[in-house]
């Protein structure tokens, strides 16, 4: 028996585990369950009921709030992935339409799936503006299910957009997060990131990281300062964060970079 637990900033909270039973949600969230061990039978028991299904490698479904849901695995321990969603974050993906159903929906969803495996990997301290851009895209997903598609977009934002481009590059040293941006647009954080991607062509997180990488260029280039004080003066928690992002976007590290301009 064993696993990991995460609870982040915005509500959302993870579980990995491996257990004959299991409680997975309280009445408080509603809940994405990833199956990710071998093919085996599932009792599902919301309140006193109980339903019997096959469950294969892969297989997500939404669980709506309900007072107490369990799940059992008669054919032994089982490893599962279990994301709980507070309500008002998938209402506010559909556009406030009601996609939190009386049933428990089930399917299969590699895109998902994938998504909940970017959740275990943050680690202890991660980047807000991550945590939103994944928990925003897994909302879509759960809502993309019922067949309720996002809300329209607007192209006539874009000097709300501009005002939050300007909040961004002001505070790159800070963390950021969607409520803080869309709060600067005077948006809701969904309608926020679909207006920020029309405008500007990327998803606020991609745009913010590549300002960041950006600034720790210049500073590498000029600064005396350490490599890790660069990190917290460009926004990223340490300085493993920055290398990481930098040598994705750059293509090295930023020792490398720094010594490469040093020769020019």
């Amino acid at each position: 028996m064993g696993g990991i637990y995460q609870s982040f900033y915005n509500g959302v909270t993870i579980s990995v585990v491996n257990r004959d039973t299991e409680l997975i949600y309280d009445k408080l969230s509603a809940g994405i369950y990833i199956k990710d061990a071998a093919y085996s039978c599932v009792s599902w028991g919301v309140g006193k009921g109980a339903v019997r299904q096959a469950w294969s490698p892969g297989d997500v479904a939404f669980v709506p709030v309900h007072d107490e849901i369990t799940a059992e695995y008669p054919d032994g321990n089982q490893a599962h992935t279990c994301i709980a969603v507070p309500p008002k974050m998938l209402l506010a993906a559909a556009n406030d339409n009601a996609c939190v159903s009386n049933d428990i929906h089930r399917q299969t969803d590699q895109a998902t799936v994938q998504l909940a495996r970017a959740f275990t990997y943050l680690g202890e301290a991660p980047d807000p503006l991550v945590v939103d851009h994944l928990t925003m895209a897994l909302c879509h997903r759960a809502c993309s299910w019922f067949g309720i598609p996002a809300a329209a977009a607007n192209d006539n934002n874009v000097s709300r957009i501009n005002r939050t481009i300007e909040y961004v590059h002001d505070n790159l040293e800070q963390p950021i997060t969607i409520s803080e941006l869309a709060s600067t647009a005077c948006m809701s954080d969904f309608h926020f990131a679909r207006q920020f991607k029309i405008v500007t062509g990327r998803s606020p997180l991609k745009y913010v990281t590549q300002k960041r990488i950006e600034q720790a260029q210049r500073m590498l280039g000029v600064a005396r300062l350490s490599i890790a004080d660069i990190a917290l003066a460009c926004g990223f928690a340490t300085q493993s964060h920055l290398s990481t992002a930098f040598r994705k976007h750059v293509g090295v590290s930023p020792l490398a970079y720094r010594r490469t301009t040093k020769q020019n």
